[in-house]
Order: structure tokens, then sequence, then C-alpha cells
């Protein structure tokens, strides 16, 4: 198996974080620090990362769906107490979040300790759909829909286009779909069209959906979905 591979297997690391270990001289096969990206790991090998052997270690691998409440940090700590994802989460299992929803939004978080899966889900190239229900202060109208389907311009730059349709009259929410994930972009897309959000809860990644899971609650990803995700 391939080093960068073999790393990612054994640890946290995803291939890419694997290369930059072997980059800093932080790899070491057989006490020697490794200089070549290519090697392939023999069943002999003693393979070493930043001072730790790994080739006698499995590392359990999770992945699951979060429907994160409102009022909750899309991280595992916070230096004021506010409450994380991670206390949803027995202590043996040790999860990241893949992305963030702000601290106001709720909806369809993966979460894992996979670095490869986390690192291909985030990855800028992949613009993996996101589809959000958006409730907001008042409608839109048809102008103001296709601007904000051509894009908006957010600090400089233009955003990429996005899907938008009506999908309650009477309660002025939306669907939205983005192909790319700034930091509170649909708050501040429709904040330039003159409204406010009340209310912003994702519903899927790519074909991924949070179906009824409850709040607060989760579930582990089925074999058909980590699959999709990893054939991204």
């Amino acid at each position: 198996m391939r080093i960068n591979k073999y790393i990612a297997s054994q640890t946290e690391l995803s291939r890419r974080k694997a290369d930059d270990m072997i980059k800093q001289g932080k790899v070491k096969v057989n006490s020697e620090i490794l200089t070549d990206f290519s090697y392939d790991v023999k069943n002999m090998d003693e393979v070493e990362v930043d001072g730790e052997i790994i080739s006698d270690k499995k590392i359990n691998k999770y992945y699951y769906l979060f429907n994160k409440p409102k009022g909750v940090l899309s991280s595992v700590s916070d230096p004021f107490d506010r409450p994380c994802i991670r206390e949803y989460f027995p202590p043996e299992i040790d999860v990241y979040p893949v992305g963030r929803l702000d601290m106001d939004s709720t909806g369809l978080l993966i979460v894992t300790n996979d670095g490869e899966l986390t690192n291909k889900l985030t990855h800028p190239k992949n613009h993996i759909p996101k589809k959000y229900l958006v409730t907001l202060d008042g409608r839109l109208s048809d102008v103001q829909m296709e601007k904000f389907r051509n894009g908006i311009l957010l600090e400089g730059k233009l955003t990429m286009p996005a899907e938008i349709e009506l999908y309650d009259f009477s309660a002025a929410t939306y669907k939205v779909v983005l192909f790319e994930g700034k930091k509170r972009q649909i708050r501040n897309m429709i904040a330039e069209l003159g409204r406010n959000v009340k209310e912003l809860q994702r519903i899927a990644i790519g074909k991924v959906k949070l179906g009824t899971i409850k709040e607060g609650n989760y579930r582990k990803l089925t074999e058909q979905e980590k699959e999709y995700f990893f054939n991204l």
C-alpha cells in the first residue's frame, strides 16, 4: 500500500496531510526518514509518524450524520464553554465535524474521524451541492431571486451560481442549493438583497439527506452513503 494511503488508514490524517508529514521529514520507515512519496509499505515495515509508531495500530473510523440543534457550535470545544457537537457523542467516540453550520443554523452535519473523507468533502474543487430550507422575514421578488441565482458580490468576490425556489408561500420559506461554502454565505447573500434570515436548516449534502432524524440525534452513515461520498 502506498505510504500516504497507509498513514491515512492507520491515523486520522488525510493522504494530503500524510504527504505534508513526509515533506517535513516526520515520517520514518524502519527508523529511516522517508523521502520517497511513492514508497509501498511492506508487511514487516515499522512506520513512524511524528514520533509515534503506527504500524501496529489500527484506528476505528466513525462516520455519522448529525442533526445539529440551534445554539450549538460546529466544534469539539469552545473557550467560552458554549455548547458544542462533541457533547452529543460518548467520550469514546472521538469525532469532528466536516465543515460548519453557524451557531444559529440547524440540520445536517457529517461527523467523522476520517481525515480522508473530511478532505474530500471540504476541498473547494469538489463543489458538492448542499441543500437548505431558509425562512426569511418576507418574500423575495423574482428579480431578487434571479440575482441570488446569478451570484451576489460578497467581500469583493461574486458567489458561484446557486439555486433558489419558493418552498412555502405563507411562511416565506425557500429551498436553496449552494455549490460552495463561504462563512454565513446564505445569510450574507440574503442581507445583500434587503431581507434577513429567520431560520436556516441544511437538509442534504449531495444525495445524502437529513430525513426524519430529530435535532441533537445522530445515526451511522450507511455503506451506500459512505461509498457515495468517497466516490465523489
